[in-house]
């Protein structure tokens, strides 16, 4: 006798977990989560020109890059007629606005622009984010969570979605770990340093991938590989090198040199002791299009800072050169150094939250949805105080400290936890294991 059929809810549960993603329903699932980030990316606006987020000029704050836009369409060269904050391949999508803006090209036009080409980007993210996963082998259920979490990340993130540029950088990143997961080793190196020609923080990738390439593919491919990203790089550099040398390398410099920026997890520290306990905080400045907490002691712990990055970096890229080579470890390890790098980073501009939306998403059918859940609150919990909190946390109020301290605690915990799933910190990975672990009776009992 056939057993009786399921109900329409345990049946459609059944498919998502254990079914293994056709043609067709990666297409679907490709398909679904552009549009849905379409919409998402035109809500964003709506509620930006309905108030959600105060004065449209903070909630859409693009001023600046139109700056470099007007200066550009005036004959002007980057980086030795105006300063250029980013490196050169931020000039893409800082001058693709304008052809939208119209004649004379105003703020507000060039605002919608940018929106636009932003919105493009994060639409884009869908399909590399969803053909990870496959490449990964992962189930239905983990592309339906991974295109979820893509899709739905730029409301949980609010107007800075729109209204920064950091998505590209994002979108070239998840296209080098998509090459990288799917065996294109050259191409996945072009694609990083194109990546890091866009924004820097993706140069802390590639002793993940020389290690990777090392052990699957051998040295000579490795090398090959590391020289074709090499080459990439400085073909995008030199021109812009020798227009002004100072200027195109100082977006590769500056962080050394930057200060404590106030959104950082030190100066959120600082910042909480001074409001409660009455401790010395240094002093506000406003140096390199950011406020920083500078003095004797911001500028201790921003050295104690970047010491753990590095030491907590070393050990990643370490575990990933001596671990076996297996996709599974390399989205992990990579996904636990960019969590790093924003939540020890002495600069943590808002923004930079975007940059863990792919690489943690591809992770649903590794690490299951804990890691994404803490993504989802740390866009979450950005939201909510940028830009409505931003003044008032500068003025020590109670409730923006709190929103801020506890978004960076859960960016620390994240990287913990990535760090401790790839393999990196032994006793934390051992003490997760005995945790997980079967509960064995006493002998006698058994």
């Amino acid at each position: 006798m056939d057993a009786p059929p399921a109900d329409g809810p345990a049946r459609a549960a059944g498919l998502l977990d254990d079914a293994p993603p056709g043609r067709r329903f990666v297409i679907a699932a490709i398909v679904a989560g552009m549009l849905a980030t379409a919409i998402a990316c035109w809500l964003l606006d709506i509620l930006a020109r309905l108030g959600a987020w105060g004065p449209l000029s903070d909630a859409l704050f693009v001023t600046p890059f139109w700056h470099d836009a007007v200066a550009s369409s005036q004959g002007l060269l980057p980086y030795r007629d105006y300063s250029l904050e980013y490196p050169p391949l931020s000039l893409p999508v800082l001058l693709l606005p304008g052809l939208f803006a119209g004649p004379g090209l105003t703020e507000a036009g060039y605002r919608a622009g940018f929106e636009l080409v932003m919105s493009v980007c994060s639409v884009a993210l869908v399909p590399i984010v969803v053909l990870t996963v496959v490449q990964l082998r992962g189930r239905r259920f983990d592309l339906v969570v991974a295109t979820v979490i893509v899709a739905l990340s730029p409301l949980l993130l609010g107007s800075l979605a729109i209204s920064r540029y950091d998505v590209w950088p994002a979108l070239l990143t998840a296209v080098a770990t998509w090459a990288m997961v799917s065996g294109r080793f050259r191409w996945a190196f072009a694609i990083l340093a194109l990546g890091v020609l866009a924004k820097v923080y993706p140069g802390f990738l590639m002793p993940v991938f020389v290690a990777y390439a090392w052990r699957l593919a051998g040295r000579r491919e490795a090398i090959i590989d590391t020289a074709i990203g090499a080459a990439v790089g400085l073909a995008g550099m030199l021109p812009f090198v020798a227009i002004d040398a100072a200027g195109a390398l100082d977006p590769f410099t500056r962080f050394i040199a930057r200060p404590l920026q106030v959104e950082s997890l030190g100066a959120t520290v600082l910042m909480a002791l001074h409001h409660w306990l009455g401790t010395d905080f240094g002093q506000f400045a406003y140096t390199y299009f950011s406020f920083n907490l500078v003095g004797s002691l911001p500028s201790a712990v921003a050295a104690i800072q970047s010491g753990v990055l590095v030491a907590v970096l070393l050990a990643i890229w370490l575990a990933a050169a001596r671990g076996p080579a297996d996709p599974a470890r390399l989205v992990v390890a990579s996904a636990a150094v960019l969590a790093a790098d924003v939540a020890l980073g002495k600069v943590l501009s808002p923004q930079y939250v975007v940059w863990l939306v792919p690489p943690v998403a591809v992770l649903a059918g590794i690490r299951g949805v804990r890691p994404l859940v803490a993504v989802a609150i740390v866009l979450g919990l950005t939201q909510l105080y940028y830009p409505a909190m931003y003044q008032a946390y500068l003025r020590f109020d109670t409730g923006a400290i709190l929103t801020i301290l506890e978004r960076n605690l859960a960016l620390v915990l994240l990287a913990l936890y990535l760090a401790a799933a790839s393999g990196t910190f032994g006793p934390l990975t051992r003490l997760r294991q005995r945790v997980a672990a079967p509960i064995r009776p006493p002998l006698g009992r058994r």
